[in-house]
């Protein structure tokens, strides 16, 4: 029996599907992404000298940690830009690797221009505190205030003392209150007032959220407490 050859095209097809079949199944995966960069840098929470960007990616709502030496391929990151990127993840099918990204295009980069906080250059009556559902108020003759300096600082009248801080507002729901100091009189009365400052003033200290309704201010230290103002008009 003499062997023939198969004709050239249809051996040529044979050998081509069975390429596109291997090529397939080493072929890597690829995932594309939509990628929200910070302005900012920070320390990357296993390291302290590492610096780490802040991205958000696809629909995520919180930022995440990304290592700078993980590298984004075609991309270079330039500090005090945001940028939302279109980027692909591209993962070996074996996955005995970590993928790795890289950038398909810059959809938008602007410069970040940090404006001040509403609550700058305003002043504020206590009108209420402590814990929902057992909201206490100053007594009567007794006024405590608020007041935001231009430049990042706090004072006020507590119950007794004046007193004065240093603020920040890291975003729009954060307050961050440090370096707290008062003078220090003692008050006799009304009965209680030094209780109420101290109180106040420890409060306040702790707090770590704010909310602004109109022309009132909440204050959160917690899901137990909270301070609430009213605007003073100028």
């Amino acid at each position: 029996m003499r062997y023939t050859t198969p004709p050239v095209s249809v051996y040529t097809l044979f050998l081509g599907i069975l390429v596109m079949g291997v090529s397939s199944s080493c072929a890597p995966i690829i995932t594309k992404h939509r990628m929200v960069i910070s302005h900012e840098t920070v320390p990357c929470p296993d390291s302290i000298r590492a610096s780490c960007l802040l991205v958000k990616i696809d629909s995520a709502q919180s930022w995440r940690a990304w290592p700078v030496e993980k590298q984004i391929y075609g991309f270079e990151y330039v500090s005090g830009f945001t940028y939302d990127l279109a980027v692909e993840e591209v993962q070996k099918r074996n996955r005995n690797s970590p993928p790795w990204w890289r950038m398909i295009e810059v959809l938008s980069k602007e410069e970040y221009v940090q404006s001040d906080p509403p609550m700058y250059n305003t002043s504020w009556l206590l009108i209420e505190y402590g814990a929902e559902g057992q909201m206490k108020k100053p007594e009567e003759g007794i006024r405590v205030t608020l007041d935001f300096s231009g430049f990042g600082s706090i004072s006020g009248q507590a119950p007794c003392n004046r007193y004065f801080a240093e603020c920040a507002f890291p975003d729009q729901k954060r307050l961050e209150i440090s370096n707290p100091g008062s003078t220090r009189m003692a008050c006799l009365e009304p009965e209680g007032i030094m209780a109420l400052e101290a109180e106040y003033l420890s409060l306040l200290s702790q707090v770590k959220r704010y909310q602004q309704e109109g022309n009132k201010l909440i204050l959160i230290v917690d899901q137990q407490a909270q301070l609430v103002y009213q605007q003073i008009s100028e």
